[in-house]
């Protein structure tokens, strides 16, 4: 079994009491280069789809930039759950799009869980929010009723972890608007990407 906490759905899969969205997250394994920049979005929601290919588009000439690792958005690679965790480790920022459903999308929880397990270890990946419009913030009915029926694995474990991904500031963007304000609000998101990194201390 895989060393982290972080897959309790690894025994869900082989019961067959998979995650409601599991089947639109299971696709062949992709390799992971070192150093990527990853955006992560509600692989059921068009509109975080949308906003993430805009994203990707609008990031891409500013990461090149820095780095030649390119940036894996996930709307092209829908993998299965435990090649996540390889992407996560070795990545220099998650860009986490956060959409109305984001946090009952089982790729979503295990992407923002993963990363968070990976910085407490290493400090790595950069955690960059992006709030998406029609998202809000999980209330303590989420924690106590909703997040339980998502994650079959310790959900006090995983509601600290949610906590403190929480504590980091989150940058709006939003596909309605003109285009230079989306320019300027992909620049947010740019200029939290860290310019540097170091691939001896991601996890193998």
């Amino acid at each position: 079994p895989p060393r982290s906490t972080l897959f309790p759905y690894t025994t869900l899969f082989r019961s067959g009491r998979r995650p409601k969205d599991a089947g639109n997250a299971v696709a062949p394994n992709f390799s992971v280069t070192v150093g990527t920049l990853v955006i992560s979005s509600d692989p059921t929601d068009e509109e975080a789809t949308a906003a993430a290919l805009i994203l990707e588009t609008k990031l891409r000439d500013d990461f090149t930039g820095i780095s030649d690792a390119g940036i894996c958005c996930m709307t092209h690679r829908q993998q299965d759950l435990l090649s996540l965790k390889d992407l996560m480790a070795q990545s220099r920022a998650i860009v986490i799009l956060l959409s109305a459903y984001s946090l009952q999308s089982m790729v979503q929880l295990t992407a923002i869980l993963e990363a968070m397990e990976q910085r407490e270890e290493n400090s790595v990946p950069a955690m960059i929010p992006v709030n998406l419009p029609g998202f809000t913030f999980p209330d303590a009915n989420y924690y106590a009723d909703v997040l339980p029926n998502i994650w079959h694995g310790d959900t006090k474990w995983a509601e600290k972890r949610i906590r403190t991904f929480f504590k980091h500031i989150s940058v709006g963007f939003d596909t309605r608007a003109a285009d230079l304000v989306l320019d300027l609000q992909a620049k947010h998101v740019m200029s939290l990407v860290p310019r540097s990194f170091d691939s001896t201390v991601s996890s193998h």
